[in-house]
C-alpha cells in the first residue's frame, strides 16, 4: 500500500517484516503484471477502482522489525508488512504532512477494474474471542 502521509511506528509485542518497493513505470511486454488502485471508504465499505493496468515493481528495502524497536516511512512509498509472530501490536504516529493524495493505492492481484469489500465490523462476540486468544497469548509468552 502507498501512505499518502510519513509516519514512525514502535513494535510493542512481536516481530513484523517490511518491504519498501520502488514503482517504476508501465512495461508494455508486462501487460498488467501489476495493476495499481486507488481505494475509497465508505462506511462499512472499501471500494478499489483501477487506476493505471501495471507497474514494474523493484524490492527496495527489507527489514524486520522486533518488539522494542521503530521504523518509519516517508509518504508516497508503496509498502508491505508481514506479521512474522502469532500477533504483532504496533503503535503508528503521523505526521499531516502528505503528498495531496486523499486516497491510498495499493497494488492488487485481482484484475477486475473495481471491486467493493464488505468490512462491517465483527459482531461482538468474535471481537471478545479474538481478545481472549492475544490474552492467552501473552500469558504464555510471559
Amino acid at each position: 500500500m502507498t501512505i499518502y502521509f510519513r509516519f514512525n511506528s514502535v513494535v510493542l509485542l512481536g516481530k513484523i517484516k517490511n518491504r519498501v518497493y520502488h514503482i517504476g513505470e508501465p512495461s508494455s511486454c508486462l501487460k498488467a503484471k501489476n495493476p495499481v488502485y486507488e481505494v475509497a471508504y465508505d462506511g462499512s465499505k472499501s471500494s478499489m477502482r483501477q487506476v493505471s493496468s501495471g507497474v514494474e515493481l523493484a524490492l527496495m528495502a527489507e527489514s524486520t522489525v522486533c518488539q522494542g524497536d521503530s521504523y518509519s516511512l516517508k509518504a508516497g512509498e508503496l509498502h508491505s508488512s508481514e506479521v512474522l509472530s502469532q500477533y504483532a501490536v504496533t503503535v503508528l504516529a503521523t505526521s499531516a504532512n502528505g503528498d495531496g493524495r486523499t486516497a491510498p493505492r495499493v497494488i492488487s492481484t485481482h484484475r477486475e477494474e473495481s471491486k467493493t469489500f464488505d468490512r462491517t465490523p465483527m459482531p461482538q462476540f468474535e471481537v471478545l474471542k479474538l481478545l481472549a486468544d492475544f490474552a492467552g497469548y501473552l500469558k504464555n509468552e510471559n
